[in-house]
Order: C-alpha cells, then structure tokens, then sequence
C-alpha cells in the first residue's frame, strides 16, 4: 500500500473507518422516541386529561403507546388513542411507552410517566337546619348556615329544590311532618355536587286555646267577655244543667256560681272560667204618698196615703196613729193631729226604708193645706 502517513493516506484510511462504522450501524435497531405527555386536570368534574403530543410522524405505520397506572406498561396493557388521550380519576403516577411494530427495524421506546394530582372538592356543608310550624297548613324551615354556601346553591327540602335562603317556608298538613334537607351545587367554584343530609320534624298541629272568659258582677247584674275575637261564650248558673249561649248581661236573684268557657273559629275550646255571685237584696222602695190638713175645734188633723203600699211590709209611725196610743200604721191612710213632723218607716222583717215629712207650718192656716212625699 505504500507509505500511508501522506494526505492520500490518511483520506484512505478515514473511508475505511466509515464504511465499516456504516455496516456495523446498519445491523443496530433504531429506538422510538418516549411520549411526551401533558396533563390537564378538571377540579370539578374530579377528573384529569393526559394529552400525548407525540405523533409519531415519519416513523414506520404500527406504532401503539400504551399505558399503565402505577408501573411501566407491557404489550398486554392498554392501547392509548394518541390523539385523544385518556382520561382518569384517580391520583397515581401513569407510566406511558411506545411499541414499535415486529420486523420494522426500531426498538420500543423507553418509558415515560406523569403525575396526576387532582385537587379535592370542598365538601359543601349540610344544612344546619331548625323547624317551626306556623299555622294548621305551613310550616318553616330555617337554615342557620345558609350564608357559608357559594352563590347559586340550591336546597332541597322533601325532594323539592329552593333557592338557599335563611329560611324557606313549607305548605304541610295537620299531622307531624318529617323534613330532610341536603344542598345541591352546580356552579363554577370547587365545590362538592351535593352535601350530606340531616332531617328534622315538625310538630302535629295544635290549635291554640281560646282566652278564658273574664265574668264581672257589679250588684246583681253579670257580665261575661272574652279577649278571643270573634269568640263565642257559653255560661251557666250553678253546677248542673246546660250550657246557654252568652247574649248579653243577665240578672241573679239568688247567689250562685257562675260558670263560663269560649270557642271562636281556629281556636280549640277555652278553660272553663267560674266566679260566685253573690246576691244583695235590693233596699225597699221608701214609702210614698199625699198628705193634706183639715181643722176642727181649733184641732189641726193631717190626713196621709201611702200610694206604693205593700200590705206584706210592716209600717211604723214616729207619731201616734189619730187618738190612739199606737205607732203602727195599718192602713194605707191614716190620721195624725197637731203634729209639725213624721216619719213612716216600711219593713220587712230583714230590711227597712223611711220618709221623713216635716212642715212646720201644719198649723199656720196659710200653710199649705195639701202635699206630696
């Protein structure tokens, strides 16, 4: 070959070298580049998106990537749609790897992997709720942590869904009713769909008790009244016998206990209201009458009717009955003489009433001659 250390030499050298670094190349498989990966994660749907954006142009057709969670995939592991990617829902390390087609001259790519993270959802409170019934129809909810929720929160009380509010009232029957409420989210803040539930019940419909009866006596007349509008009062003298519709004050005649209750539309029926009246006998009407005056032998006689007499009552005199020595009067007209002044008493055994008649003038001539009392 000749001396090989000239510039001929040394470029003839070099060829070989190539030409044998170029066969010993030829016989190497290629290796497949690993896939490029991207994770997008969706908070809300507590989901992650892993993209590969390698597409793997301008290799040999056949190519698959598969993956694995948590370990380099195998041939037996899943195929990945290189253009769409995957989604998943659980956090682990996801391991990816491209598999070259048999006979194509390329070896399989190493592994990739990534890591999925997805950030938890803030659970949405349960309502922290308090019941109250209203009236015979409604009742009310009150949910005393509605402002802790975000905003478009709705909650559903009974399978019906409200908007969240301090309070939500309820159209219910009669009878005690259960209420379960949950809140439900669908906005765009990190939040839980849907809380856990709690329930309450509110009470049976008791209607409220009418005002007992206030009865007043003034002397021998009562009076009964109730607070209640519109009520109706039922009363009754003594312990025995029906109930009468209350009109208006009535009379006694005889001390006795009074009894009273009240009903009024929505209202259950009142206690019952008692009071002892206690009667008082009324004063006797005074005596009342006419007298007139007459003369005789220088005598003056004053002559006097009792116009209201009761001949059950008892009359007394404080003067002498004409010439007698009696003060009883028996008559409803009788005589006294030369007197100035009288006074007729009327009894009946336990009460008594008088009229004084005075006239100083009975025997003056000029007096007057006749009168009233």
């Amino acid at each position: 070959m000749g001396k090989m250390t000239d510039g001929a030499g040394i470029q003839y050298i070099w060829a070989q070298m190539e030409q044998y670094l170029k066969s010993k190349l030829a016989t190497v498989p290629q290796i497949l580049p690993f896939p490029l990966l991207r994770v997008t994660n969706n908070v809300k749907a507590q989901t992650a998106h892993i993209d590969i954006y390698s597409n793997y142009t301008g290799y040999p057709d056949g190519i698959v990537v598969r993956y694995k969670k948590g370990s380099e995939p195998t041939e037996s592991d899943t195929v990945v749609d290189i253009s769409a990617g995957i989604t998943v829902s659980s956090n682990d390390r996801y391991y990816f790897k491209a598999f070259a087609p048999d006979g194509s001259g390329w070896q399989d790519s190493p592994s990739n992997s990534i890591t999925v993270s997805i950030p938890a959802l803030k659970t949405l409170p349960t309502p922290s709720i308090s019941v109250s019934r209203l009236s015979s129809s409604q009742g009310r909810v009150t949910i005393s942590n509605y402002s802790s929720y975000p905003s478009g929160t709705k909650i559903v009380i009974n399978g019906t869904s409200y908007s969240m509010a301090s309070s939500v009232t309820l159209s219910i029957g009669t009878s005690a009713t259960t209420v379960t409420a949950y809140a439900t989210y669908n906005g765009s803040e990190y939040y839980e769909s849907t809380s856990s539930s709690t329930s309450k019940t509110i009470p049976e419909y008791v209607a409220p008790k009418c005002a007992t009866p206030s009865i007043s006596q003034s002397g021998n007349t009562v009076s009964i009244t109730c607070s209640t509008s519109g009520a109706t009062i039922y009363y009754r003298k003594g312990t025995s016998g029906s109930y009468t519709r209350y009109s208006g004050s009535f009379s006694i005649s005889s001390s006795v206990t009074v009894y009273a209750y009240a009903t009024a539309s929505g209202y259950s029926t009142s206690n019952t209201a008692s009071r002892y009246c206690s009667y008082t006998q009324p004063s006797l009407p005074k005596p009342a009458g006419s007298w007139r005056k007459t003369y005789n032998d220088n005598n003056v006689f004053i002559h006097f009717t009792i116009s209201n007499w009761n001949s059950s009552y008892t009359y007394t005199s404080s003067q002498r009955i004409g010439w007698t020595s009696s003060y009883n009067i028996t008559s409803s007209t009788f005589m006294c003489h030369d007197i100035t002044s009288i006074t007729i008493t009327v009894s009946d055994g336990s009460r008594s009433s008088s009229v004084t008649v005075s006239a100083e003038n009975w025997a003056n001539t000029q007096a007057p001659r006749s009168g009233t009392f």
